[in-house]
């Protein structure tokens, strides 16, 4: 069964997390889990993605996961460290949401 844009938005997104912080770790990708099981209501700050080098790093891991039309808007995207993560998930969302219906 193919994946929503909000299950890819989130796969992503903790994928990028984990290879920036050793803070987050995957623990299955079938079925796809993480650890903190509550991610997405955390902030960037709390799992210590919260200065300039490792927002850039986790920007480039998502858009490396991304598809390419949208790799650009990704990596031109501000991250507040202080903000939870679902709110980087919703704007992937987004993104993906767009593409898939062809804007």
């Amino acid at each position: 069964m193919a994946l929503t844009t909000r299950e890819k938005a989130i796969k992503i997104t903790v994928t990028a997390c984990a290879l920036t912080s050793d803070a987050v770790h995957i623990t299955s990708f079938d079925p796809f889990t993480f650890d903190p099981e509550d991610l997405l209501a955390h902030s960037f700050d709390d799992i210590r993605i919260d200065d300039d080098t490792r927002i850039a790093v986790f920007l480039k891991a998502v858009a490396q996961n991304s598809p390419v039309a949208i790799r650009p808007r990704i990596l031109g995207q501000a991250v507040d460290s202080s903000k939870a993560v679902r709110i980087f998930v919703n704007f992937l969302q987004a993104l993906l949401a767009k593409l898939a219906m062809g804007a």
